[in-house]
């Protein structure tokens, strides 16, 4: 028997045209308590590195979920937050900034669009911080030097990487990234967090058969490369408007938004989700579940037990982005 199915009925909004690309403008860190007892600065090393780091808002708008970030102590930098990135992003501008350390290493960055993608720079960090100097993530992670990132762009954090086995939130109707909380219950569908053969991105199976991307970097609903959209029994008919969109890695590719579908992931049933199909995207590329179809959630991404959760949170919805191209 299957269980109880968690049903989200989801808005149809406009299309994002590049995923992975941030505005300008600050975002606003939630802060820690004020009124706490000052410690020593030997005691504050020792918090530092035991306290989990403290929740942070995001802005979007039509580019992305931005925050800002500080490495090595510099910034404020403008990163964009990438569930799908695999490895965290830095533009040259900022590695030279921050004074990252060059490992001698490179790595094939490889985006959307079609193309073998080139080497780029892998770089070490010492310290990694969002939303304010002092609030250091657990993990730098791998970094590597992205330069086909628009120029208002400083970065693309990855979180699995930064969080690493501490685990993460998402919470879209809240707007807030922070560390995994054991203290909050959040009722809602768990979907198996698949394992990736290269990396720890999260994937989850829908419709029982397919593999899906959870990727807050890009602006899509339901995105299916053009080749597997047939398969999937999605079509583009009649006159549809096709969007040129762009890569980290540099490459183009097109996507055109279709007739909203409904997938299922486990117990959880999504209906009147936006569906895009991308054209001239790479054949590795996997189906994504972008910004679009995770709206309305508070996601949880248990590293450790290997699940995400999607919540229905009680509070009100955030509005999509007010500007969009």
């Amino acid at each position: 028997m299957k269980p109880a199915a968690l049903r989200a009925q989801l808005p149809r909004t406009s299309l994002l045209v590049a995923a992975l690309v941030i505005a300008s403008a600050a975002a606003f860190a939630a802060r820690r308590p004020p009124g706490a007892a000052q410690p020593t600065s030997k005691a504050k090393r020792i918090v530092a590195r035991a306290a989990p780091p403290a929740p942070v808002a995001w802005r979007e708008d039509r580019r992305g979920l931005r925050i800002p970030a500080w490495i090595n102590g510099v910034g404020p930098f403008e990163f964009v937050v990438d569930t799908g990135a695999g490895i965290t992003l830095l533009s040259p501008r900022a590695a030279s900034q921050a004074r990252v350390t060059d490992t001698g290493r490179a790595i094939i960055l490889q985006g959307t669009g079609r193309g073998a993608g080139a080497p780029q720079r892998l770089v070490a960090a010492r310290t990694l911080a969002i939303g304010d100097a002092e609030n250091r993530l657990p993990n730098v992670g791998r970094m590597v030097v992205a330069p086909a990132l628009p120029a208002d762009v400083d970065g693309v954090l990855d979180p699995t990487e930064a969080f690493g086995d501490l685990g993460y939130e998402l919470d879209f109707p809240n707007q807030t990234l922070g560390p995994l909380s054991e203290r909050r219950t959040l009722s809602g569908a768990p979907a198996r967090w698949l394992p990736e053969a290269a990396g720890r991105r999260p994937f989850a199976r829908i419709n029982g058969r397919e593999v899906a991307l959870i990727d807050t970097g890009s602006s899509f609903g339901l995105a299916v490369p053009a080749a597997k959209a047939a398969s999937l029994g999605i079509e583009a008919a009649g006159r549809v408007p096709i969007r040129s969109a762009r890569d980290v890695a540099g490459s183009s590719f097109q996507v055109a938004r279709v007739a909203p579908t409904k997938v299922w992931l486990e117990s959880l049933f999504l209906e009147q989700v936006p569906t895009d199909i991308l054209y001239g995207a790479d054949a590795a590329t996997p189906l994504l579940l972008g910004r679009d179809a995770l709206r309305p959630f508070h996601l949880r991404f248990d590293l450790r037990r290997r699940v995400i959760i999607f919540g229905l949170a009680e509070t009100k919805p955030a509005a999509p982005p007010a500007a969009r191209d």
